[in-house]
This record gives C-alpha cells, structure tokens and sequence, in this order.
C-alpha cells in the first residue's frame, strides 16, 4: 500500500501530527527518516489504527467529563486513582475515544425558527459547541444556519418553551447535548467549550466537512 506522510498517519489514527511523532519516538509506530520528514508504511499505520478502536461500552458520565477535563487541561477532581485514570486514557488523544465517550451527553435534535438561532446562542444556560464554537478556535467553517451546544438537563424543557423548540421534524437545525446536573463541567458564564471537545463534537457529526474541521482542531493539540 505504500509509504504515508505524518500528517496522513495522523488522520488515519484521529490523533494530532506531534502525537504521531511521540509515537514514533516510543516505538509504537515504525517509520523512516527521509530528509527532513517521516513515512509511515500504510498497512502498518492502519493496523495500529484498527487496534485503537475501543471495545464494550461507554464510560459512564463522570469518567467521560474527567478524560476531557484532561485533555483540555482542566484539573480533574476526585481521588488520586481517578486522576491517573483520565491521564492514562487521555494519553493517545480523544479521536479514538468517541463512542467511550459518548455518555457525556444527551443528544437532543430539534428545530428552531431561524430568525431565533441567534438569540438561542446568547442564552446563559448554553455553552457554545461544535460548529458554533469554530469561531471561537479561528475555524474557517461558517454554519450559521445551525446550532449546537451543550445545556444543563434541569434547565432543557423551559428552554425548549422559550424557543418553541420542535423535536419532530426531518431536518432539525439545532443540536443540544444535555448533560445532567451533576456532571456539569463548564465555569460560570463559559460561552465556548474547550478546543477538544468542540473537536470531539465535530468528529461525532454526519456531515463530512465538520469532520474535517474536528481533525483541523485535533492537529492543533
């Protein structure tokens, strides 16, 4: 199958390129020299791809908000053992972690009137996610025609009357991710997520450029 760049290896694995390089420095991946710049053999590269897919269920609410506390540099909390967990799983990044950690969240798809979209961003419970926090992280992707972020569940359904919010339709422009109260893990007045998990959310969508853009911000850690 032939020799691959860093930045190929990179996107097969769904790690950032300096990753890829600490990979090669510990010997978790083979490659070569050539000038200036690293390849990778292909094959190789997409064993080691097929052996970083998770296996079993997802981790319950709380072990998936310490990971990505960890990977934003956020301190987690808890015991000693808990910390050393989401270091050791954070290690390789979170692209291969997306379906362990899909019980951060609900995902509540739903529809708003367009002229609202604007204001709904604006509202105090939501914290801005996904594609509209790429600007937030100086991603040249514009969906203004849609919303996503993250929402305490005690406060979803009044937010849902206020914006006469439709979870019956065939092409919901809105996206919430509902996270109980208890797990919360946004400051006060945060407005934006941290760059790994608007990039775990992007990873996670249907649409091909959001993952792309996801990739984008991943190369950046």
């Amino acid at each position: 199958m032939g020799m691959i760049s860093v930045l190929e290896a990179a996107d097969e694995l769904g790690v950032s390129g300096r990753r890829v390089h600490q990979m090669l420095a510990d010997g978790r991946l083979a490659g070569e020299q050539v000038g200036r710049n690293w390849v990778l053999d292909r094959r190789a590269v997409q064993q080691a791809a097929r052996r970083r897919v998770p296996a079993g269920r997802p981790w319950c609410p709380s072990s998936a908000w310490d990971v990505l506390a960890m990977a934003s540099g956020v301190e987690v909390g808890g015991s000693a053992v808990d910390r050393f967990r989401a270091r050791q799983r954070a290690e390789d990044g979170i692209a291969p972690l997306v379906g362990k950690l899909a019980s951060r969240a609900e995902r509540h798809q739903l529809y708003a009137h367009p002229s609202v979209l604007g204001e709904l961003m604006e509202h105090p419970g939501i914290v801005a996610s996904g594609v509209s926090a790429l600007g937030s992280h100086n991603v040249d992707l514009v969906a203004v025609d849609q919303a996503e972020g993250y929402i305490r569940r005690s406060e979803l359904a009044s937010l849902i009357d206020e914006y006469a919010l439709d979870n019956a339709v065939d092409r919901p422009n809105v996206q919430l991710r509902v996270v109980g109260d208890e797990y919360w893990p946004f400051e006060p007045g945060q407005r934006y997520a941290p760059l790994p998990i608007v990039a775990l959310d992007l990873l996670d969508s249907a649409d091909e450029r959001s993952r792309r853009a996801g990739q984008e911000l991943l190369n950046r850690l």
